[in-house]
């Protein structure tokens, strides 16, 4: 976060979950974009990375 690769919201969303792992917070992710928890900037790069 104190780089801004990622948002407070994002950062507070992974915290909260236990989402330690690079698989783990990328499912938490998803899941809140798909939840529409997060904001879609926030989703960006999540959704790109489904498509591959």
């Amino acid at each position: 976060m104190q780089e801004r690769l990622i948002s407070p919201a994002v950062y507070e969303l992974l915290n909260s979950r236990g989402a330690n792992t690079p698989l783990e917070r990328l499912e938490v992710i998803q899941e809140a974009c798909g939840a529409h928890q997060l904001s879609p900037s926030d989703c960006g790069n999540t959704r790109r990375w489904r498509e591959y």
